[in-house]
């Protein structure tokens, strides 16, 4: 089904477009508000503040712009998040890699003469960046990786996305309830299915993904960061 995305570029024309800059966001997170298709049919500028749905993917796009030449930026909702298509309960962190996969393929055929890619992402979006770059199936005109605040190995990150509770009840009733922020700021409580939880396992460790990666890699993580320890970005170095 359709992912909803939004594409933004610093040159006049796609055919103007020589690298594109891609990124996945969070869990459990968006990119892009729900309303931005609406606001698109109806001629509606919200303004700029409100053209993603949350900080993180415009300050990515206001530095990757404000910074390189003929660049476009492209990022999007993966499926089950609000504008996009599924259920947030059938979401799995391999359909997530596929809606990635689906996304470069249709920024390829829109910039036929970009001749770099870019993947980027945070947390969850960071390993996924990763796990693309790395992925036998990727587009041959990947060139780069730039990830913030990613786990040091994928399988086992799990357990910074949900609590002892969550996975408890994801053994015993296949499902637990997963608190969801919207764009316009309301909470609202979603199922998630353990379906999630296994994908974890479908990822390569820390070493595998390494031997697979071919491209340069930026890896940025606060010593702050009250999500991901800020250790997990040394041993994802070494």
């Amino acid at each position: 089904g359709p992912l909803l995305s939004r594409l933004e570029r610093n040159c006049a024309g796609t055919s103007d477009v020589r690298r594109v800059v891609v990124y996945s966001h969070g869990f459990p997170d968006s990119s892009v508000p729900e309303e931005a298709l609406a606001w698109a049919h109806s001629g509606r500028d919200p303004g700029c503040e409100r053209l993603f749905s949350s900080r993180t993917p415009r300050k990515w796009a206001e530095a990757i712009l404000g910074g390189l030449k003929d660049t476009a930026f492209v990022c999007f909702n993966t499926r089950g998040i609000p504008g996009s298509s599924g259920t947030f309960a059938e979401k799995t962190l391999t359909g997530d890699l596929d809606d990635l996969h689906r996304v470069v393929r249709e920024a390829r055929r829109r910039f036929r003469s970009a001749t770099e890619l870019v993947v980027c992402g945070m947390s969850t979006g960071a390993f996924l960046s990763l796990a693309y770059a790395a992925d036998p199936r990727s587009d041959s005109w990947v060139s780069g990786v730039m990830v913030l605040a990613c786990v040091s190995d994928i399988p086992t990150s799990f357990a910074l996305d949900f609590t002892r509770e969550q996975v408890s009840d994801m053994e015993s009733k296949g499902w637990c309830t997963q608190d969801f922020w919207r764009s316009d700021g309301k909470k609202e409580e979603k199922r998630l299915d353990r379906a999630y939880l296994d994908s974890y396992k479908s990822f390569p460790d820390t070493k595998s993904l390494a031997t697979r990666l071919r491209v340069p890699v930026l890896l940025i993580h606060g010593t702050n960061d009250r999500h991901v320890p800020y250790d997990h970005g040394p041993q994802l170095c070494e």
